[in-house]
């Protein structure tokens, strides 16, 4: 074969069902995993272009009212029968029309990062757009992302299934850049592809899979992505005199792994190395991105941010002594932090924490092996809400073993804590592959664990957002068609404390926007909030329904015109969620 010299790699569509945003309805942060990939790729001497389809089709729906239907590539059947030579029309022209957002001339490898969320979508977009360009070039076609994050079984078996419809070539699990980097350098030299780790791929019709690599440090180069198209364009002044310009938010990981090991993580059973960089490389890399391309506004993407209270002292520490001048989110544990600590923070641009509580059922605290206790934890969330941190809190509707009395002790902490709550991230229960509950399944009170969904399809008999992957009993509770309803009761009912957020009355991917619009001119916490009042009753925003009921409304109609104009209905207030 011709030498890889020149390599494009996509970021696929998602579709993001009935999410609401005043803007673009998908996240507009770029992709930090291809634009890791593309810095360690050139830095090796490699052509790279790099391309985000998912942001363009979305800008186009959103700014030139496109007509494009992508809730098409979340319908996993349709999508199957195409693939497996059933016509399709209306199939291969939304590829087509997805494809010409790009420019696929000349290249000699092209890679699809899909990230694998609530749906199949990205990973139904990457069959299409993979038969589409297999019919049009002769170059290996590599698929990675996020996708394994869940279920790497899943995964693997839909690389089979797309690799036997000669669609896709290769398969990257986990970190990409280095495997990516010997499989060009094993194609190019015709060399043995058997030491690569992550690398899933067929010889002699044999399936090969290999152990994933160990997560490396890069500096991410975002040079070539659809920059001004992730750029927040907000229509609100925080004061008389200011309007906020248009701001980027970029991605940055400066931890890998975790210190913790929750029972309920996909990464406990076999928990990867803790790695971190030094406090001095952190800033210089965030100061080099800062310069590049013009933001001070970082998302940042740790398990836990505080891995230790030395760390986050000597991290804030140099951010204040380079005059860094950032702001920033990240998630955190409620140890390692106090009060001087907090403060601290927030004066090195710490503007919200997201805090993983799960539970504040004691009971339950100790079967997670959180780590922590809720006296701790209400102790953190005032101390951090004082020091003016917007906090979030991350709770898990339906863990195994989960009773009544359990959900009335989160409730309970919820109501007795809402003054210093102010985002609650409510998530159901699924069991992830990777972790103890699912590999020492006994020992925490669950049998009978069984695959209940090849590919990961919404389970439609309970309105759980996340699909459902595997099926278990508790040993001393609920079979597993009780549980399902279980996971659905207790979200529910703790759902409610999320209509009297504030903040949950803002479009799910306008909260961080916001702050960063908010934090960097008004700098107060309170006058924050005031004006996130304000701006709310102003422009009379009534988003206060919950994202699952949109789920629960379409699967109970059944009807995509039913669901629509009761969506229209709801939002000029004429019903009620």
């Amino acid at each position: 074969m011709d030498q890889i010299k020149k390599i494009k790699i996509l970021n696929v569509p998602e579709y993001t069902g009935s999410l609401v945003s005043k803007d673009v309805k998908t996240s507009k942060i770029p992709p930090l995993g291809i634009a890791q990939i593309t810095s360690y790729l050139r830095k090796k001497g490699y052509e790279i272009d790099q391309d985000d389809l998912n942001i363009k089709i979305y800008h186009d729906l959103f700014y030139k009212k496109s007509k494009l239907d992508l809730s098409i590539i979340n319908e996993l059947q349709p999508v199957k029968k195409y693939i497996l030579g059933k016509k399709d029309e209306k199939l291969k022209k939304i590829t087509k029309k997805i494809l010409q957002k790009t420019n696929l001339n000349q290249v000699d490898m092209i890679c699809l990062s899909a990230s694998y969320q609530d749906n199949l979508s990205t990973l139904l977009s990457s069959l299409l757009i993979a038969k589409h360009l297999k019919s049009k070039y002769s170059v290996p076609i590599v698929l990675g992302g996020s996708i394994s994050n869940l279920d790497e079984k899943t995964v693997i078996e839909f690389f089979s299934f797309a690799y036997h419809q000669k669609i896709l070539d290769y398969l990257i699990i986990g970190p990409g850049e280095v495997p990516l980097y010997k499989l060009i350098q094993c194609l190019n030299q015709n060399k043995n592809l058997n030491n690569i780790p992550g690398l899933v791929y067929y010889q002699k019709d044999k399936l090969i899979s290999q152990n994933r690599h160990i997560e490396i440090f890069q500096q991410p180069d975002f040079s070539g992505l659809p920059l001004e198209l992730y750029k927040h364009y907000p229509n609100c002044k925080t004061t008389k005199t200011h309007q906020h310009k248009n701001i980027l938010i970029l991605p940055f990981q400066l931890i890998h792994g975790c210190p913790n090991r929750c029972i309920f993580c996909g990464g406990s059973a076999q928990r990867p190395p803790l790695k971190f960089m030094n406090p001095s490389q952190i800033v210089n890399n965030l100061k080099q991105l800062k310069q590049k391309y013009s933001t001070q506004y970082f998302f940042l993407l740790s398990s836990t941010i505080n891995i230790s209270k030395k760390f986050i002292n000597e991290l804030c520490d140099e951010i204040i002594k380079q005059k860094l001048d950032i702001l920033w989110s990240d998630c955190a544990r409620f140890n390692n932090l106090d009060e001087q600590t907090l403060k601290k923070m927030r004066s090195a641009g710490c503007i919200r924490l997201v805090y993983g509580l799960e539970t504040a059922s004691p009971r339950m605290l100790k079967y997670i092996h959180k780590g922590t206790n809720v006296e701790q934890a209400s102790k953190i969330l005032q101390l951090s809400s004082q020091a003016g941190i917007w906090n979030g809190l991350e709770i898990i509707a339906g863990l195994p073993t989960e009773k009544e009395k359990d959900i009335d002790y989160t409730l309970k902490f919820l109501k007795d804590n809402q003054a210093y709550i102010d985002d609650i991230y409510l998530n159901p229960y699924h069991m992830a592959q990777g972790s103890l509950l699912k590999k020492f399944p006994e020992k925490y009170g669950i049998k009978n664990i069984k695959r209940i969904n090849l590919w990961g399809q919404p389970d439609q008999s309970n309105f759980n957002r996340i699909s459902q992957i595997y099926s278990y009993d508790e040993i001393y509770g609920h079979p597993w068609e009780e549980k399902k309803k279980q996971i659905t009761y207790s979200y529910q009912k703790i759902n409610e404390c999320l209509k009297n957020k504030i903040s949950h009355q803002l479009p799910p991917y306008d909260i961080l926007p916001f702050l960063f619009y908010s934090y960097k001119k008004l700098i107060k916490k309170s006058k924050v909030y005031d004006y996130l009042k304000k701006y709310i009753t102003q422009k009379k925003i009534n988003f206060s329904f919950s994202i699952q009921y949109l789920y629960d409304l379409s699967w109970v109609l059944k009807n995509k015109s039913k669901t629509y104009n009761n969506l229209i209905k709801l939002l000029k207030g004429k019903t009620r969620p």
